[in-house]
């Protein structure tokens, strides 16, 4: 193996491969660095709308009273299985309606609201906006959603490690196939050279004047009469 890998062929196969995959893992990153920067945006975006939409539809209920009204706009984050919790909290940051995803007893719902802003934690993403009517703050909207970017990574590795693997084997078989094309002029030239170094030695060793006066001797002493 270390034989072939230092000849001409196995070289320019292996500098192939190597940029090869240097070009993959600089592309992996990038893709990698990309994922994680939308995964979290578009997670940010989704709940921040959420959070618009429930705080518009339960303005009405906190401007009135009714937290039974409030209870059932919660109750819709039933439908967006990645919320835990949704909660609403009047101007004095009292509780008002809570909601908790039913298989997801362990999370809890947070007495009185955090400061305005969005907070990622613990694969958890958390946000508190206010609810605001006519330029005066009924109270507070709390969303708590799950944020699993190590699986979401996971799954996208995954997808890249078959995409370099099956881009080195396209690789090497394309090279292999087109090195031909490169390293047979080269070796040609090779085998002429070495041909044309040992018929230069031979040359020499046959006219060399030590060769005339050692080859008597070889075949014996001189005679003489």
């Amino acid at each position: 193996m270390f034989r072939w890998m230092r000849s001409v062929r196995g070289k320019v196969i292996l500098v192939v491969l190597t940029t090869t995959l240097v070009a993959l893992l600089v592309t992996a990153t990038a893709l990698v660095v990309y994922e994680t920067r939308t995964y979290r945006q578009n997670a940010i975006t989704d709940l921040a709308t959420q959070a618009d939409i429930l705080a518009r539809a339960s303005a009405p209920a906190l401007a009135f009273d009714d937290p039974e009204a409030a209870r059932a706009n919660l109750e819709m984050m039933r439908v967006r299985p990645n919320i835990s919790v949704a909660a609403l909290y009047n101007a004095a940051g009292v509780a008002f309606a809570t909601y908790a995803k039913p298989d997801e007893a362990d999370v809890a719902i947070p007495r009185s609201p955090q400061p305005d802003g969005i907070r990622i934690a613990g694969g958890r993403i958390e946000l508190y906006q206010p609810v605001i009517e006519n330029r005066d703050r009924l109270g507070t909207v709390h969303l708590s959603a799950s944020y699993d970017l190590a699986k979401r990574l996971s799954a996208y590795g995954a997808i890249l490690a078959a995409v370099l693997f099956a881009s080195l084997v396209i690789a090497l078989l394309v090279s292999t196939v087109l090195q031909a094309a490169i390293t047979n002029p080269i070796v040609a030239v090779t085998d002429v050279s070495e041909a044309g170094d040992a018929d230069e030695v031979t040359r020499t060793r046959t006219t060399s004047p030590l060769a005339t006066v050692v080859a008597p001797a070889a075949n014996g002493p001189p005679f003489f009469e």
